[in-house]
């Protein structure tokens, strides 16, 4: 046999019961009970914060949103009405709501935000205002930032 192969051999073998270390040095009991009772307050969500950050950062979003969304409609169509940019002015003010929503839970949460949160607050926003638009009432879109938030801050979610 080869010495490269023999080498090869050795290292892919599983190892036996002298390897293996005895179920003393596996955890300590004071380690257990740290580790039990969960992370330390620093770590933990705070419910109060991400609503409040999640409003500011809603309120941050929303007019960023708004002035964007109306400025790319202008140059996109230069040749508009009364109502130039009003539409863009919609959806930027809805997308930018939804963004600076999760944005904001974000940065007041220690453990950062949960990765589907940046896909279900726009998914509930265009859903918002695909029922704004079959309907033909607009009112549908006060309720969008509410399903957010009660979407957002549900506890039973894990992170």
């Amino acid at each position: 046999m080869r010495p490269l192969a023999a080498v090869m051999l050795a290292l892919c073998a599983p190892p036996v019961g002298a390897q293996r270390l005895p179920d003393v040095w596996t955890r300590s009991p004071a380690l257990a009970a740290r580790a039990q009772s969960g992370p330390p307050a620093a770590f933990r969500p705070n419910a109060g914060a991400r609503l409040t950050g999640g409003v500011l950062g809603a309120a941050g979003g929303f007019f960023l949103g708004v002035y964007a969304g109306a400025e790319l409609d202008r140059a996109i169509s230069p040749s508009c009405g009364d109502d130039c940019g009003l539409l863009g002015a919609i959806v930027g003010g809805l997308l930018g709501e939804s963004l600076g929503m999760v944005a904001g839970m974000a940065a007041a949460d220690p453990n950062g935000a949960r990765s589907g949160d940046w896909i279900v607050a726009p998914a509930i926003a265009l859903a918002g205002l695909g029922g704004a638009l079959v309907t033909g009432q607009g009112a549908v879109l006060i309720a969008v930032p509410f399903a957010q938030l009660a979407v957002l801050m549900d506890p039973g979610d894990s992170r």
